[in-house]
């Protein structure tokens, strides 16, 4: 009994202090633990508690070259299994911080000396196009075209906007505004952000009957069970589109991450990327927006709104009056330089008319 206890109480203490980690941190931390135990009884038919236990019981030169090996090991069957070098490299990092916490302490220096991770690929990501968007749109139901909407005109995370509830919600100003805790934010640090007009219609009828501590995308109050039920349903969409397309490395050119990307991109053509990064929650961008007044940053987002409306014409009609004033220019130009050469037209037969009658005389 002591043996199973001792056990399960390693096995969570590296999800130490969860209130100070993000969930998917924590989602990903006990993945990568669950991983390393499943390794360990497929290489050595032992789990991963007598592993460390035999590496802890190995003097120090010994201790080092195991765990070097073991990690090695570990990445190699890892990679054979499918994982991602991206991911990979993420894991590992992991899994570093899990022995090192369970007393098996390496120095960096003999790590990367010893073991070798696979190359991250760093491919050129794929733009989401409005086209596309309008196909996406059109195959999904009423529910998830709503998500879709806030997650194009917001720059939210899927992971962000799925706990949203009402009460983040204020929706009496200009733009419905949504003030994103920062326990549900990847950096731990608070935010607040727009929808777009088009996207809140989809939404108004249905606040109304929701209580304030309602979800309003999130379909399972657990933050894991929501976020992979989203993901499965965008990928089948893509797939049943023929939007399903893949990248050498296996993973999807197209994902929910994408309309995230696209909001990006917008908003530095229009403000440039230190808004960009502040709207999407990235840190290090420019202190200077966090001194914009609320009042600012909403006129900054009506600015930008018209780039980032599906259904709302507003974007194709601004350009439209643009190439008439262009084309009223131009036609003006013409215009002027007829009426130039009938005048030099007409000066020329004068100086002809007086060049003959001088001769005349």
């Amino acid at each position: 009994m002591y043996v199973v206890s001792r056990k399960e109480e390693n096995k969570g203490r590296i999800l130490w202090k969860e209130s100070t980690k993000s969930k998917s941190l924590i989602n990903s931390t006990r993945i990568v633990i669950d991983n390393f135990d499943k390794f360990c009884k497929s290489e050595y038919t032992h789990d991963s508690d007598d592993v460390i236990n035999e590496l802890l019981s190995f003097d120090v030169t010994k201790l080092e070259d195991s765990t070097c090996d073991l990690y090695q090991n570990w990445i190699n069957y890892n990679a054979k299994n499918g994982i991602s070098a991206k991911t990979l490299k993420v894991y590992f990092s992991l899994l570093k911080s899990y022995l090192h916490y369970r007393g098996i302490k390496v120095s960096e220096k003999d790590i990367k000396t010893n073991v070798s991770l696979p190359k991250v690929i760093h491919e050129k990501k794929h733009p989401l196009s409005m086209e596309q968007i309008h196909e996406i749109l059109k195959i999904a139901n009423y529910h998830k075209k709503s998500l879709y909407l806030a997650l194009l005109s917001s720059g939210m995370r899927i992971g962000e906007a799925v706990q949203i509830r009402k009460k983040d919600l204020e929706i009496l100003g200009q733009r419905i505004t949504i003030n994103i805790p920062a326990q549900f934010t990847k950096t731990k640090t608070s935010r607040t952000v727009y929808i777009s007009i088009e996207s809140s219609k989809m939404i108004l009828g249905k606040l109304k009957e929701l209580d304030d501590d309602s979800l309003i995308w999130g379909t399972n109050p657990d933050y894991n069970t929501s976020v992979f039920a989203e993901d499965s349903a965008f990928s089948r969409y893509v797939d049943k589109i023929g939007l399903g397309v893949r990248y050498e490395s296996g993973t999807r050119k197209i994902t929910l991450h994408s309309f995230r990307a696209f909001f990006f991109t917008k908003s530095a053509r229009i403000h440039g990327e230190n808004y960009a990064h502040m709207m999407t929650g990235h840190g290090g961008y420019l202190m200077e927006y966090d001194r914009l007044t609320d009042e600012e940053k909403l006129e900054m987002y009506l600015e930008l709104e018209p780039n980032l409306l599906v259904y709302d014409q507003t974007i194709n009609e601004q350009k439209i009056k643009k190439l008439r004033d262009a084309n009223t220019k131009l036609t003006d130009q013409q215009i002027t330089i007829e009426d130039q050469e009938k005048r030099l037209k007409k000066l020329e037969e004068m100086l002809y008319l007086e060049r003959n009658f001088q001769r005349e005389k």
